[in-house]
């Protein structure tokens, strides 16, 4: 799976979507709507159908070359 490099917490991604974020011990997958981000998943597939905000800070993140199934903006 191609991807893009690491950017920090700070720093927001420019389209919605769903971004690999890097956690303590583990990688995870949230979707962002532009706004905010979700709730996650192991898998960028299962990220796509979480629709719980995320309400904590988020950790750095890196986006995908291509959305997962599902996806649509």
């Amino acid at each position: 799976m191609k991807l893009t490099p690491w950017f920090p917490a700070h720093v927001k991604p420019a389209y919605p979507g769903v971004y690999q974020v890097k956690e303590p011990g583990l990688i995870w997958y949230r979707k962002w709507d532009g706004k905010r981000w979700y709730c996650g998943g192991p898998t960028p597939d299962m990220a796509v159908s979480i629709t719980v905000p995320f309400r904590v800070e988020i950790e750095p993140w890196r986006g995908l070359a291509k959305p997962p199934k599902g996806w649509t903006k």
